[in-house]
């Protein structure tokens, strides 16, 4: 045992023994309260708590939703090359939209890897007809299949991934349908841009370790991230660094072969 596990563990015990001693630490219950579901965080500081009380939570701000379930990927979904560009529509924005396009596949954001700000846009979906021919394809194999509000889809919104070994990574979406692995959020009360500044934040890192301390991030627990608003300066300035950021993000994706946006290699 080193002499610093030695001082540690002396010290530990002298706290034990004499509550008085000046570096015992006992929150008061009433503090955890003020984290929704009166979680016990022992570790988050006091202006952590505080956020809870002085914020709005995300899910009084906007709607988060359950994105589309196939009841059969290996029929509905593929990875963007493998389809035809003459059946493929990458930016429609509503669901009428793309019903009058005519194509049969467009962007499907089923998650992925850990990238904050943008980045994986690796599968496209059957959609064309509204997802006709999954909803036909489910119900003649037996598959469960389920859909999600028609207004939803291709809008502006916030993404993650359902399971992740890593801290969680959000990015803005568009011009896509969201299957249930790639969970979106719609800001109604706040800007779209702010809250991705926020979730992607080392406050919301801090916040996520005791709001989802497993590889699941859900939705309820997403609802309950505060946003505190600041003034129009500051919350300007924010808006231009996450649009930086995404910017920066999105041309990282691009140089790559893998994205349907590759024009041509970075060295060349």
């Amino acid at each position: 045992m080193s002499s610093y596990d030695v001082t540690l563990s002396t010290g530990y015990l002298e706290a034990l023994a004499d509550p008085e001693c000046g570096w015992f630490y006992r929150p008061g219950a009433d503090a955890f309260k003020q984290i929704p579901g009166t979680l016990i965080a022992y570790w988050a500081s006091d202006g952590l708590i505080e956020s809870f009380r002085l914020g709005v939570s995300l899910g009084k701000l906007g709607r988060t939703s359950k994105g589309l379930i196939t009841g059969d990927n290996d029929f509905s979904l593929r990875l963007w090359w493998e389809c035809t560009q003459a059946e493929f529509c990458a930016h429609a924005a509503s669901d009428e939209e793309a019903t009058l396009s005519g194509k049969k596949w467009f962007p499907c954001n089923k998650g992925g890897i850990f990238r904050k700000w943008d980045g994986n846009h690796d599968y496209v979906v059957l959609w064309g007809d509204g997802g006709a021919a999954i909803f036909d394809h489910a119900k003649s194999t037996g598959h469960h299949s389920q859909d999600y509000s028609v207004e939803l889809k291709f809008q502006p919104n916030i993404s993650w991934s359902d399971i992740s070994s890593s801290a969680p990574s959000f990015r803005f979406r568009d011009n896509e349908i969201a299957e249930h692995c790639g969970m979106p959020y719609f800001p109604r009360q706040a800007s779209l841009l702010y809250c991705l500044g926020l979730l992607n934040s080392s406050v919301s890192k801090e916040l996520f370790s005791f709001l989802s301390p497993t590889l699941h991030l859900n939705i309820g627990e997403l609802e309950k991230v505060p946003l505190i608003d600041s003034t129009n300066d500051t919350h300007s300035e924010i808006e231009n660094i996450v649009t930086e950021c995404v910017s920066l993000s999105k041309l990282d994706w691009n140089r790559l072969e893998n994205s349907w946006q590759f024009l041509r290699h970075p060295l060349i």
